[in-house]
């Protein structure tokens, strides 16, 4: 299991690093892929839960997020947010077979893949725009290590019980550690934000990628799957992977146009 972890993290980091560098067409493709592998496992976790969602229409709701993110004057958001949830109601409406829950659960799973992972390619185009994408990545993978190796080692008290059992507050204290330390890492690459901002930033992005991580551990739970699918040997599927990005992701991208771009 180490061996085929280490494998894929060897393969898949360089890609997606790649994607980030070139920017563009080469990392909305990615992220279209990724989204896409998204919503084919988030299908599968709501039939866990004996729900059936709608994945053509969340396919066309995550592409028009992505659209509307790479043509930002021709798709609007405020446009393709009211399409997707008109299409919505209407398969409701419309469908036999197709209740409310249904509906409701394909549009959270559309804007939880299509809007939240858009962000990536927001950040992306802004300014130093590569930096700000890498520090998402690196807060994230500092959360998790260090929320792994202090719960593992010092965890005593659960953090989520009902939701995670190996979870630990002292694992979840550990992880916003590391989050503030890659913001500290980040200050000497990315001079042209205070550092202030970026130790904040990383603090803040360890609380949300903690929270987005038990929104999806909740989600598994509930609908009785150990992992949200099998693409990455090792590693689970994309949703195990990116859960804690769909978050920070935004996260970053929101702080960055509050407080440091005039």
């Amino acid at each position: 299991m180490l061996l085929y972890r280490v494998l894929s993290a060897v393969i898949g980091i360089p890609i997606l690093l790649l994607s980030v560098w070139l920017g563009g067409w080469y990392l909305a493709a990615v992220i279209t892929v990724l989204a896409v592998i998204g919503v084919l496992e988030f299908a599968r976790i709501a039939e866990g839960m004996q729900v059936k969602v709608w994945v053509p229409g969340m396919l066309i709701g995550v592409i028009l997020f992505i659209l509307s993110v790479l043509f930002p004057k021709k798709i609007k958001l405020a446009l393709v947010v009211t399409i997707i949830i008109g299409v919505f109601l209407c398969r409701t409406v419309i469908g036999t077979r197709f209740n409310i829950l249904n509906g409701a659960l394909s549009l959270t799973g559309t804007i939880y893949l299509g809007w939240l992972l858009s962000h990536i390619l927001l950040l992306r185009a802004l300014e130093f725009g590569f930096y700000l994408v890498l520090f998402v990545f690196m807060a994230t993978w500092f959360t998790d290590t260090m929320a792994y190796f202090v719960g593992s080692g010092i965890g005593r008290h659960k953090l989520a019980p009902t939701i995670s059992p190996k979870k630990t507050i002292e694992g979840a204290v550990g992880g916003l550690i590391g989050s503030t330390l890659a913001g500290l890492l980040m200050s000497f690459f990315l001079k042209e934000v205070p550092m202030i901002h970026l130790l904040v930033i990383g603090f803040l992005a360890g609380i949300v990628g903690q929270a987005g991580d038990l929104v999806e551990s909740a989600m598994k739970r509930k609908a009785g799957v150990k992992d949200s699918g099998n693409l990455i040997p090792g590693h689970g599927g994309v949703l195990d992977r990116f859960d804690s990005m769909l978050f920070t992701a935004p996260l970053v991208y929101y702080y960055v146009q509050l407080f440091i771009i005039n």
